[in-house]
């Protein structure tokens, strides 16, 4: 999915989507996505809800596993992330037609804050963080899904040899041969110690942008 753009529909089309498949009457803002189309919506009982449209090339695997995931969450620790919302069938993904053609379709429960690239960081927020991510793998234990083997995927460890078919894009010489030896000398050994290690479906991409910030 990272091979096409997010979808570019208007807003008379995202009220349409929205309002056939969740019920969904007001379009207050657009958000910035990196992959999907994301607009916020109220509900006829002014609730605020997230409806994201992906992009073409995305699987319904794929969104299927992360709204398993989002489940998980609210089962094991609610409040951690938002909760996916059924559509007016029942469904958590709906396949609507756009003008762009058939596009995967879900909807999010709201959750305000600010980016944590907008906020100025103190050791309370950085602890407070912490514990939160704690948390999240704590109530990730034990889980699994098809959705997680994706061998194709890059950020994949168990595939991180694939990543050397852009090494030459690695311009600085010592950084690329330092990249070639540990792949020649050490991916070997991990993966046979890896085998018959324990696994799980972890959460790793807690960066700046992908956190909210609130109570501060």
């Amino acid at each position: 999915s990272f091979a096409y753009g997010k979808p570019e529909l208007s807003d008379r089309a995202l009220a349409e989507i929205g309002r056939a498949h969740f019920d969904l009457s007001d379009l207050v803002q657009a958000f910035p996505g990196e992959r999907d189309q994301n607009v916020l919506f109220r509900d006829r009982d002014q609730r605020l809800l997230l409806m994201k449209i992906a992009n073409r090339g995305e699987r319904l695997e794929t969104l299927e596993f992360q709204n398993a995931i989002l489940c998980r969450l609210q089962e094991r620790d609610p409040g951690l992330a938002p909760r996916p919302v059924r559509s007016g069938s029942g469904e958590l993904v709906v396949t609507a037609d756009t003008p762009e053609g058939p596009r995967l379709v879900r909807a999010l429960t709201f959750v305000a804050g600010e980016p944590l690239a907008r906020v100025t960081k103190d050791m309370r927020l950085w602890r407070g963080l912490g514990r939160k991510l704690g948390r999240l793998s704590a109530a990730l234990q034990d889980f699994s899904h098809p959705g997680g083997a994706r061998p194709d995927f890059l950020w994949n460890l168990d595939r991180a040899e694939v990543a050397l078919g852009w090494i030459d894009e690695v311009e600085d010489g010592p950084t690329r041969k330092l990249i070639a030896d540990f792949s020649r000398d050490r991916l070997g050994p991990l993966r046979a110690r890896s085998a018959g290690l324990r696994k799980a479906v972890l959460y790793q991409d807690a960066n700046d942008h992908n956190v909210l910030v609130h109570d501060l």
